[in-house]
């Protein structure tokens, strides 16, 4: 999607877990060409607007298959503090 934007560096994939209201947990997936600015914009986005935990997800094809089917224990590791790849909130 990034190589048909004039500007590829303002796109990043948003994911929201099922059921959305119940979970906390959205995974942004940034492209090579994704600005970190654009990263922080979404995070805050996410995290103050909606109330929600953002996570950064890989960026290949069928990422939705490669997050957790079962989101419970990554929602009992935020309990904790810990989110994906280890990454304290």
């Amino acid at each position: 999607m990034h190589r048909v934007r004039r500007r590829p560096e303002r796109v990043i994939g948003v994911h929201f877990f099922n059921s959305v209201p119940a979970l906390p947990l959205v995974a942004l997936v940034s492209s090579l060409a994704t600005g970190e600015e654009t990263r922080r914009t979404a995070e805050h986005f996410i995290t103050r607007t909606l109330g929600k935990t953002a996570v950064n997800a890989p960026n290949r094809p069928g990422v939705h298959r490669q997050l957790p089917s079962d989101p419970l224990p990554s929602v009992r590791d935020l309990d904790t503090g810990v989110g994906f790849h280890g990454r304290r909130h």
